[in-house]
């Protein structure tokens, strides 16, 4: 009441509901407040649970709580103890209700399930990592006649990813099998179509296990099935990647040239085909038919839709002309390169090549006057002085539509909302927004504001990492930056979790060698003990490698066993080649990926350095 304009006074209340005493406890009102504070309301009544005389009303805000926070072990804890605080009122119905909301958010919890819950609480265990349990449940859901077609499928999908997290390569070959088989049992039209696209993933799986010639002849017996047509183009393209690893490069042409005859009949250009025509390029270009190369990359170029596709042709054609002796197109396709790709590892290698070091300015932005509304900024700025992030992240929301839906955004207004971004530490949606910026735009960012897209949080942390391990802070923020974009919470697919995205097998035997204390994975959501982890790691991984970086951040990403095969593979290529032809697409990516941030951070963290690109990165 004594500061009316002060632009946190709503948040001063509900501060004071968990900090201050009160003659009569408050109501827990969430419609009182704005959109962004309701959480945090509900938060307050929840900390002074035992303190309010009002249990109801503290219910009321657990619920609230539970059915509106991100994650869902938070929405699980605030259910259970909502159940405690309702059966301590002896208020039967609301237990009864909370108890069904506790068991749909969590179904494994749920005692004696039901045949018709046997999927959910599958799914429940697997998300929980209680895998033998979630096992058990899939395999009731497949041998349950009354289960559906999708419960069915999802169930073998389900089974796949664990075997997968748990690197079971015979369990997981054997669930492809039986799941393919359990497909064409099916017989419709929707199951044959999945049948195929197994029977592929199937292929690539015992390619993956060496099993070539098992391979080549699942393909070759698919590719005579009737109905077959939907994946043709497909399995002809593996097939074509499977001779090329054994040598047999004619067939691989035959294969591929076959596909690109079938996607020349469509209407519309598809990725497979510039798939295709790279590796048609890449092939010859490896065999040194540099003018057959120069051709193929022409073609590609005509038809692709892809920019980084594109990036990655301007670069390598830039090489082969070199490889010609043809310095002046060669330069003209550099020039041309870093014209257009201002963030990225093409580009990158481009100015290297060229000897044009990026502008990059270590400058800090006004950072007032970018809004028209005072009071919103005002408020913005009080929320990151205090370290709201959570809060400014809420408020954002309500911003977003208004500063970036009005058509072609300009580069004000992308700085305001990047500016936000940052301050709510929501460096994802900055790096994805990098992907829908006029090129013009991207050219400023990439140099005035290049500390906004590549951000330095957990300095701390990464200090005494780095320290500790002799590892360079800008390789740990490097792999930060492009495992979890900051996000201390973050958990993948692949069952990584946190900042260096570990997965918890490797996170033991990492603290087992090095005197870390290490309980259990909810460890990795802990920013200074995944960073020390994951700093470890990636040091003993160079030393594995002896200081390579491509293999030790290709390891870091697909494991040793793989990298220790394409070593052997691919020795006597040079190292942008090696990168070229790292089998996993997602690695290969990867790998640019690190050596671009590195360059950016390395920059950023030594800024006097003439070194701008260090030669160990891809000697």
């Amino acid at each position: 009441s004594y500061a009316p304009a002060f632009p946190l006074k709503q948040l001063a209340l509900i501060e004071s509901y968990e900090l201050c005493p009160f003659e009569v406890s408050p109501q827990f009102d969430p419609q009182a407040v704005s959109d962004w504070l309701k959480l945090k309301l509900a938060e307050a009544f929840y900390k002074r649970r035992k303190v309010f005389e009002q249990p109801a009303q503290t219910v009321k805000a657990t619920v609230y709580l539970a059915e509106n926070s991100l994650y869902k072990e938070l929405r699980v804890s605030y259910l259970k103890h909502a159940l405690i605080l309702a059966k301590e009122q002896k208020n039967e119905i609301f237990a009864q209700k909370i108890t069904q909301l506790l068991y749909k958010e969590s179904p494994s919890l749920k005692p004696n399930p039901k045949a018709k819950d046997y999927f959910p609480v599958a799914q429940d265990f697997r998300k929980n990592r209680q895998f033998k349990q979630a096992v058990y449940f899939y395999i009731k859901v497949l041998n349950l006649a009354k289960s559906s077609f999708k419960e069915k499928n999802l169930s073998f999908s389900g089974l796949g990813r664990i075997y997968k997290i748990q690197r079971n390569r015979k369990k997981l070959v054997k669930n492809s099998e039986q799941w393919a088989a359990w497909l064409l049992r099916e017989n419709t039209k929707q199951s044959l179509i999945l049948y195929y696209k197994k029977q592929l993933e199937l292929a690539r799986q015992k390619w993956n296990l060496d099993e070539n010639q098992k391979a080549i002849e699942l393909i070759s017996l698919l590719l005579k099935r009737s109905g077959s047509e939907v994946v043709k183009e497909d399995a002809l393209y593996l097939r074509g990647l499977i001779y090329l690893q054994e040598n047999q490069s004619e067939l691989s042409l035959t294969d591929w040239e076959e596909a690109l005859k079938i996607l020349n009949k469509k209407k519309y250009k598809t990725d497979l085909m510039s798939k295709i025509l790279w590796k048609k390029a890449w092939l010859f270009r490896q065999n040194k038919q540099y003018k057959k190369a120069i051709q193929s990359f022409k073609e590609l170029q005509k038809i692709n839709k892809n920019v980084y596709t594109d990036f990655k042709v301007l670069f390598w054609k830039g090489k082969t002309y070199l490889d010609l002796n043809q310095k002046r197109l060669a330069k003209n396709s550099f020039s041309d390169l870093i014209e257009k790709d201002h963030f990225g590892y093409y580009g990158l290698l481009a100015r290297k090549i060229l000897n044009k070091k990026p502008k990059i300015k270590k400058n800090i932005i006004m950072e007032s006057g970018l809004f028209q509304d005072k009071q919103a900024e005002n408020l913005i700025h009080w929320l990151a002085l205090f370290k709201e992030s959570e809060l400014l992240s809420r408020f954002l929301e309500t911003q977003k539509d208004e500063i970036l839906n009005k058509g072609s955004p300009t580069e004000t207004d992308w700085l305001k909302m990047i500016w936000l971004w940052a301050k709510a530490k929501q460096y994802l949606n900055i790096f994805q927004s990098l992907e829908l910026m006029e090129d013009q735009t991207k050219a400023v960012f990439s140099t005035k504001y290049i500390y906004l897209l590549f951000p330095l949080d957990f300095y701390e942390e990464v200090e005494t990492a780095s320290q500790k391990w002799q590892v360079d802070k800008a390789l740990i923020f490097s792999i930060i930056r492009q495992e979890s974009a900051f996000n201390v919470r973050a958990r993948s697919p692949a069952d990584a979790f946190g900042l260096m995205q570990l997965i918890p097998s490797t996170a033991r035997q990492t603290a087992q060698r090095n005197q870390i204390l290490y309980r259990n994975f909810r460890d990795l959501y802990r920013p200074l003990k995944n960073i020390l982890l994951g700093t470890a790691y990636i040091k003993s991984l160079f030393n594995q490698y002896n200081d390579s970086f491509p293999f030790a951040v290709s390891a870091y990403n697909a494991g040793s066993a793989p990298v220790d095969k394409w070593k052997e593979e691919l020795k006597g290529l040079d190292t942008l080649e090696f990168i070229e032809n790292i089998p996993y697409e997602e690695t290969r990516t990867y790998v640019r990926l690190l050596i671009r941030n590195y360059v950016f951070y390395h920059n950023l963290l030594e800024y006097e350095s003439e070194n701008w690109f260090p030669n160990w990165l891809i000697r």
